[in-house]
């Protein structure tokens, strides 16, 4: 190996001056030095490690294991290029590396594939050698590089403790020396256990972090409250290992403490590192990176609401104006063009607690095959000439449990987003299959997925595909990479949201040039799961507004918003229905335990004292067969075990859809 260092050099020379002032070259083995090569091959997971000093000519090791030579020429030393700078240097594959392919040590004995090493520096800045560790096999993710840093800082303490040593004859001081240098200097925790965690030795870092130890107790009574892992040691024979604890010091700060754990005999020798700022720094950069994607959110939001209740506040001004003028003729077209920005803000709120995972699902078991198949004249007429939609059916396709109208959306969202992906037409491929999570489990796709049975829907388009910096954020509310007008950014957010409320999962395959394939990973429905037209749908159907006196029936209304509450009833009352009104829960239980009971429950789910789900439950003790009809503009995460209702209908709502859902729920009970 040629480039070895100048020996004539001024710098050269001074080195070679401070090896020769430390007397250790060929001399006897010394416990400190070995223990530290047992140490680096340990901690590294090596066969082969050494405290190698570079002499003029040579590498001598004074301390080896795994290999038999004490010494090597310097023209053909690994240590003699580490020693050229202060940082560990790291040769994951000999063969591959021009320095070392041709050189005997790694063609020959002792067949060198994986070299690493940290310059071991004195107090003037001398490199004198290394602490370094060898392999025969090459390795591409090593992680050893903090010890060998310092493990070479304590061979650097132990040459200057032994050259004190040399220079006093009092056997006492040495050991005083001894201890100062290796202990006092350490920022690094250092403390020596039984098994049982009692503290033996501990170092002045651990005193001044933890206080004096107390040898009547264990290490564990340290440990924070929130840390319930067990006392961990390394076993007979055992390398060593790491563990993270949270512990308590002395004025009652918690801290997290890496500890490298090795065991010799009935002693357990910790070294600790506070990684309490480190931490506090990730959670700081976590915080932020949080709140720029907030700020995203809230000025997405912002600007969408805005525009809306401009157009909505706009054409209603414009109605009161008219209308005041007497101009009536064109007041339909300018009210409906307020109705259709309140409907678009209605369905920005619906995405929203979708990504949120915070919309109300109405699930009920279906056969997705069937789903897809009344989907595919809507897809052929929204499409155009220049794309065509390809299926293809796994076998015995099982059912699954999810709110149908939300996975048409989805799926709409999905084949959508595939068309703009091909400006220039192609083809979109919609697959239903039966898969099994069990083989994922293990993979960080499939993370927030319970291993099982699943079907999957999947829509792959043959477009432009995502880089990697796009698939990370496609799932990010108001991220788009549509023309702007052409897309909310809300569509995959809200598909994401859907199904991960549903217990499933969405997966994305996709690269640049090759197109792009999102999946739906939808658990499998069970035995004892609800069945197809258990309940009312949540929405209703159809736009015909019922006339008045046509509809017949008792209704308890139970609404804590006055003017909310007012509403309904004159809808209602218009109708022909007959509406008794209570202003909370604990109100309309009264009312129930009074007079003639009630036709239908019509209630809020939020209110105060007694909300919507307890009511329910609260009227199924008394009337186990009434009809309940739940409003929610937004319920909460999930709904509750012990909530009894029959239907539930989102807010806002129109006149229609809530007139046809309660006659839909009263014709139910005349067919009984």
């Amino acid at each position: 190996m040629s480039g070895a260092s100048d020996v004539g050099g001024s710098e050269e020379r001074a080195r070679l001056a401070a090896l020769d002032s430390y007397a250790v070259l060929d001399t006897a083995p010394e416990q400190a030095f070995d223990d530290i090569a047992r140490l680096a091959a340990r901690l590294c997971g090596t066969p082969s490690a050494f405290v190698s000093l570079v002499d003029r000519d040579r590498q001598w090791f004074k301390a080896r294991v795994g290999v038999d030579p004490s010494e090597t020429p310097r023209n053909i030393a690994f240590c003699d290029h580490a020693i050229r700078g202060d940082a560990v240097m790291i040769v994951p594959d000999t063969a591959r590396d021009p320095r070392f392919a041709d050189n005997p040590l790694v063609t020959g004995d002792p067949f060198v594939r994986f070299y690493a090493g940290a310059p071991i520096i004195d107090s003037d800045g001398h490199a004198l050698g290394t602490v370094c560790v060898i392999d025969t096999q090459p390795r591409t993710d090593f992680d050893g590089t903090d010890v060998l840093a310092a493990l070479a800082r304590q061979v650097a303490v132990q040459l200057e403790l032994r050259r004190r040593i040399a220079r006093d004859t009092d056997s006492v001081s040495v050991a005083e020396n001894y201890r100062d240098l290796l202990w006092s200097r350490a920022i690094d925790v250092m403390v020596v256990t039984d098994v049982e965690g009692v503290v033996v030795e501990s170092n002045p870092a651990w005193q001044r972090m933890f206080g004096p130890a107390d040898a009547a107790h264990p290490i564990t009574l340290l440990y924070a409250a929130s840390e319930t892992s067990p006392l961990r040691v390394p076993g007979e024979g055992e390398d060593g290992i790491q563990v993270q604890r949270r512990m308590m010091t002395a004025n009652g700060d918690e801290v997290s403490i890496d500890w490298t754990l090795v065991r010799k005999n009935d002693l357990v020798f910790r070294i600790g590192r506070d990684q309490t700022r480190a931490i506090r720094a990730e959670e700081q950069l976590a915080h932020i990176q949080k709140m720029e994607s907030l700020g995203q959110l809230t000025g997405g939001i912002a600007h969408d609401f805005n525009n809306l209740l401009t157009i909505i506040l706009g054409n209603i001004e414009t109605a009161m104006r008219r209308a005041k003028a007497g101009r009536t003729g064109d007041l339909a077209r300018v009210l409906d063009h307020a109705r259709e920005a309140s409907e678009r803000a209605a369905n920005l709120t619906q995405r929203l607690l979708a990504f949120a995972r915070r919309q109300s699902l109405d699930p009920v078991v279906i056969d997705p095959v069937a789903l897809v198949t009344q989907l595919k004249d809507l897809f052929d007429r929204s499409l155009g000439g220049a794309h065509r939609v390809a299926y293809r059916q796994g076998d015995d396709v099982c059912k699954i449990s999810i709110d149908p109208a939300q996975l048409e959306n989805s799926l709409i969202n999905l084949v959508v987003n595939a068309r703009d992906a091909m400006p220039d037409g192609g083809t979109i491929e919609i697959t239903v299959e039966n898969v099994d999570l069990d083989s994922l489990a293990d993979d960080d796709s499939a993370q927030d997925c319970q291993p099982g049975d699943y079907v999957r829907i999947a829509v792959r388009d043959e477009g432009i595909g995502m880089d990697a910096a796009t698939r990370e954020r496609v799932f990010e509310p108001f991220f788009t990479t549509k023309d702007h007008g052409k897309g909310t950014g809300l569509g995959l957010s809200q598909v994401m949201g859907f199904v991960a409320q549903s217990g499933g999962r969405v997966a994305v395959d996709t690269s640049v040039g090759k197109g792009t394939e999102i999946s739906l990973w939808l658990p499998v429905a069970v035995d004892g799961e609800e069945q197809p037209g258990k309940r009312a749908p949540a929405n209703g159907a159809g736009d015909v507004l019922l006339s008045p006196g046509r509809a017949q029936g008792n209704i308890l209304l139970v609404e804590d918003n006055e003017r909310l509450r007012s509403h309904v009833v004159e809808l209602l009352g218009e109708a022909g229905y007959a509406i008794v009104e209570a202003v909370d829960g604990v109100q309309a239980v009264e009312l129930l335990g009074s007079g003639t009971p009630p036709d239908l429950v019509l209630s809020d789910v939020k209110m105060p004292n007694l909300d919507g789900f307890q009511l329910s439950a609260e009227v199924r003790k008394r009337f186990p067969d009434m009809p309940i009809l739940l409003m929610t503009g937004y319920a909460g995460k999930e709904t509750p075990d012990y909530a009894a209702h029959d239907a539930m209908i989102a807010k806002p709502f129109t006149a229609d859809r809530l007139l046809m859902q309660v006659e839909t729920m009263l014709a139910r009970i005349d067919a009984d």
